[in-house]
């Protein structure tokens, strides 16, 4: 499905003063793309991928996702779009502390409804699917920043969404890990046909994807 951003506008209140996050941004994402936003740290990066997949509402404009237009949908409806569309990846991975790997990755199935036992089956296939089936029942800190990355990975892909939203998904890794890392998110892209959009302030990560965007000061250019 395609991502369609026309005039998004994201205003935030600190104290008595405005802050312009985005600034009119018009933005196309077709099905089956990777696509880096790059920028540094303060540009409105990440609340535009917060936009994209639902996670803040924009101040002005309309955002689409296929042929439906979440700019006001309800938070529940909204919740549940976003649960079965989106898997998104963050720097920091945020993995729960007390669960293993593979409680984490049933997470989100278990939100969407699935059987524990269903649930634990695919989320150990998935874990196998980016070589972390090992970890399997290891706790976050027993893990290195890439492995733990690569359970956010399969984390993400639980629900089976047709977009993947990436936000500084290397930020916290060696050069080794990141390359690592890319290229999981390039074979999900590549061999599983997914949408993966990556927000990053690494030229070497944006290299690695098709299209690329800039973002400076809430400003979107190609």
């Amino acid at each position: 499905m395609n991502i369609e951003l026309t005039g998004v506008d994201k205003v935030y209140r600190v104290g008595k003063r405005l802050v312009h996050a985005l600034n009119d941004v018009d933005l196309v994402l077709k099905e089956g793309e990777l696509v880096s936003i790059i920028g540094p740290s303060g540009s409105g990066k990440t609340t535009l991928l917060n936009i994209i997949g639902g996670l803040e509402r924009p101040t002005g404009g309309r955002v689409m996702v296929g042929k439906k237009d979440i700019t006001h949908l309800p938070d529940r409806t909204l919740s549940s779009l976003r649960l079965r569309t989106f898997g998104f990846v963050f720097q920091s991975f945020f993995l729960i502390p007390h669960l293993t790997a593979i409680e984490n990755v049933m997470v989100p199935m278990r939100e969407a409804g699935r059987t524990r036992s269903a649930s634990r089956r695919d989320a150990g296939t998935l874990l196998k699917k980016v070589g972390i089936e090992n970890r399997a029942h290891h706790l976050p800190m027993q893990m290195s920043g890439g492995e733990q990355q690569r359970v956010a990975i399969a984390r993400a892909l639980a629900n089976d969404p047709p977009i993947i939203l990436a936000d500084e998904p290397t930020g916290e890794l060696d050069s080794g890990n990141s390359r690592m890392i890319m290229g999981l998110l390039r074979d999900l892209n590549r061999e599983e046909k997914r949408t993966v959009v990556v927000v990053t302030h690494d030229p070497q990560v944006a290299k690695a994807c098709t299209r690329n965007y800039r973002i400076s000061d809430g400003t979107l250019s190609h």
